[in-house]
This record gives structure tokens, sequence and C-alpha cells, in this order.
């Protein structure tokens, strides 16, 4: 919550200590605390003091608790730690940062109460009365000076109040007064890579169906042709015969695949018919393709009727 600024005066740091040590744990109420410091203006602007540099919180009766930042203060476990926490709570309130900021840059090692004042009501335009701002310098100086930052010098014999910063104050001062570093950039979601589709069909695939051909046509006649015993078939790649390879039959000699007595025996291979490498026995088939036909159970005329199919008629007996 903002807070009107009242500069802190009439008050030091052992005024504001006490009160710290005296609201420990739950607070405490306006009556305790008045009973224990009195009503007068000291006690009004030590809790003034504190309130303005977000130590305290005052409620409408009064009654006073710590904050955080009082909290951690009241209970320092030593005196250094003290002083680090009182700074820490200087540097936050703007009337007292803004001087020490100006000093820094300016690179000056000597802060003179005039100049502070000029400040607070020239370029901070706090309108504070003139008792208030002249008394609120020597405030201002003791409380640094109790932080640790230098020492508070009374202007005395013409020369005016001032506070001289120790050589150390300065490096402690500009690491504290320093802005914090930007914030790191998000980290760049990795781009999405697209994912590779096969294009071709995989090796498991089943290859697709042939086209029909002559002789696949032509193997329903031939199977209707037949007995219940159907002939099983074979592919195997040979090279071509030619007619000059298949023997004749001489006198006396049985037909082609007949046994003795005239019947069928044992499998017969059937030439294929003389072509050349670039034309096939049948369309659609293969050059140099050998055909195996079981006919052990035909007759002499369905074997015939088969030559005759393939291009192969048996020449009748003489």
């Amino acid at each position: 919550m903002a807070r009107d600024v009242a500069l802190p005066y009439r008050t030091d740091w052992r005024q504001m200590a006490a009160i710290l040590d005296y609201a420990k744990g739950k607070g405490v109420d306006r009556a305790a605390l008045e009973a224990r410091f009195g009503a007068g203006e000291a006690f009004r602007e030590t809790c003034n003091g504190l309130e303005q540099l977000g130590l305290i919180d005052r409620d409408d009766t009064g009654s006073v608790s710590l904050t955080d930042a009082g909290r951690e203060l009241a209970y320092a476990p030593d005196a250094r730690r003290q002083r680090e926490l009182l700074l820490q709570a200087m540097l936050r309130y703007a009337p007292y940062r803004m001087p020490l900021e100006r000093a820094l840059a300016n690179q000056q090692s000597v802060i003179d109460g005039p100049w502070v004042e000029h400040i607070w009501q020239i370029d901070m335009r706090l309108a504070q009365p003139r008792n208030r701002a002249e008394e609120a310098r020597t405030v201002f100086f003791r409380l640094a000076d109790d932080a640790g930052l230098g020492i508070y010098r009374r202007g005395v014999r013409g020369q005016t109040t001032r506070f001289e910063l120790h050589a150390e104050s300065v490096a402690l001062l500009r690491s504290l007064l320093a802005p914090p570093p930007p914030p790191a950039p998000p980290a760049p979601e990795p781009a999405s890579m697209p994912v590779p589709v096969p294009v071709t069909a995989p090796a498991s695939a089943a290859p697709a169906p042939a086209a029909p051909t002559a002789l696949g046509s032509a193997l329903p006649a031939i199977a209707a042709a037949t007995t219940s015993t159907a002939g099983s078939t074979s592919a195997t790649p040979a090279t071509p015969a030619t007619p000059d390879a298949a023997p004749e039959a001489g006198p006396g000699d049985a037909p082609v695949g007949a046994g003795a007595g005239g019947s069928p025996s044992a499998p017969v291979a059937v030439p294929t018919a003389p072509t050349s490498a670039s034309t096939p026995l049948l369309p659609g088939l293969p050059a140099g393709l050998s055909v195996q036909v079981d006919i052990t159970a035909w007759d002499i005329d369905k074997i015939a009727a088969f030559l005759h199919l393939i291009g192969y008629p048996v020449r009748p007996r003489e």
C-alpha cells in the first residue's frame, strides 16, 4: 500500500530498534506502546520513521505489527546482519535511495545536507515543511552511519552538515544499486522435422496378380477334358528346344507318352516351340519357359489334344 511521504525526523535508530524489539511476535497495541515509550512527539515520529521504511504496519487504532522486513531485522542474529538489513531498508525508501544514487553517479565521497534537501524538495517535489526537511537530513545521515556506510559530520564553524562515505561503501552501494540482469530469453522450441514416408512397397507385400495369358485361358478347357485326377504343373527356366532335338517315332514305336500296350505311364516333357529370345511361346508368357504336365492318367486322345493345343500335333501312325 502506498504511503504519504513524511520524512522521518526527531528520531534515531536506537529508538526505532527499541520499538521493533518490543513489537516482536504478534505485535502490540497502542496503549501498551504509549505506556512503554510515552505518548510524545518522539514516539509518534519514531513510529512514522519505521512505517516510512516499511518495517511496521499500523492500523486505525494505532496498534503496531511488524512487516516481513521488520521481523527479519528485529530477529537479526548479530550487529553485522542488522546493519545489512537496515541498509537494505534504506535503499528501498526512495528519498534515501535517490541521494545515494546521485552521489555514486557524480563520484562524490561527501554528501552535503543542502544538496540532499535540494533533491527532496526540487527534484522529487516532496513539499516537506522547512523544519522537517532540515532535521530529516540529520536523521538520514545518522541512519547511514548506523548502517556502516560512512561517518556523519555535524556542521560547526560555518561548515555544513555532511556525510562522508567510506571507500569500501562505494563498491558495496554500486553492487546493491545495480539494476538486476535482464531475464534470460526462453529457449527456442525444437523445430518439428517432417517424418519421411516410404514410397516403395514393403518386401512382404504380396505381388500383384499377373495378367491372364493365352495358356491361362486355355487351362479350363484342358481341366474339363481330364478325369477326376488333376494334372499338376510346374514351371522352371530352361533353354528353348529346337525341333531337331525332339526324337521322331520310328516304325513300331508307341505314340509320345504311351507306355507298353499304348497306355500312358509317366510324365512327358513337352518341348517349347522354336522361338527367338524376344518371341514368347504364347502371348503373355516369357521366353525360355519349360512346361511339364502329368499325363499318366490321360488317354491317348487327351494327350494328342493337349499337344495340338500347344502347337505340337502328333503324327498319326503309318
